[in-house]
């Protein structure tokens, strides 16, 4: 990549790879380095999208999405990618982003807003975020809840309950033989 980031979220869409938002720097720089060489980096979230373009070999700029984002995640469903929530920014706001016109659009935020959630693309083309945190009264609530965002109609629904409260996710969907 460019330059090291952090929180930052990747997918692949047509066999190409996509990197958006994050800090600069690294984990270890973000979480109060003492060196003074980190402490004038800009330190806010950013809007920024890279693709690693395979057969150039080269990394370019892409339309930036609407929102800054951090810890965010990023998935691949009918041909377009969708950015998912976030950690510092509004909680619930979603956006796809179109490579054929370089262009981002917002979606229909979540109700109820979360991070630190896991979340997977389904074959069918909709999204599931598993648990996850939110705020409730000044305090941080980890979640049961199985959330089913529809590509097709824009629509979010809660489709169960995880057994237990879970956060810190990260998922991803392996197919089984028959």
């Amino acid at each position: 990549m460019p330059r090291p980031l952090y929180g930052h979220a990747s997918t692949v869409l047509d066999g190409s790879i996509y990197v958006s938002g994050g800090l600069p720097g690294n984990q270890g720089t973000i979480q109060g380095s003492n060196n003074s060489d980190n402490q004038d980096e800009n330190r806010e979230s950013s809007r920024e999208v890279l693709y690693w373009d395979l057969k150039g070999r080269v990394w370019e700029k892409r339309a930036s999405m609407s929102i800054a984002r951090f810890s965010h995640r990023l998935a691949t469903a009918h041909g377009f990618i969708y950015a998912l929530l976030g950690m510092y920014e509004p909680f619930c706001d979603i956006e796809r982003y179109d490579s054929r016109s370089d262009h981002w659009t917002r979606l229909r935020p979540l109700l109820t807003g979360s991070f630190n959630y896991g979340m997977v693309s389904t074959p069918s083309g909709n999204l599931l975020v598993f648990g996850g945190r939110r705020w409730s009264d000044g305090r941080e609530v980890i979640m049961r809840s199985v959330l089913e965002y529809d590509t097709k109609t824009d629509s979010w629904r809660e489709i169960c309950q995880l057994p237990r409260p879970l956060t810190g996710t990260e998922c991803t969907l392996l197919p089984l033989p028959d």
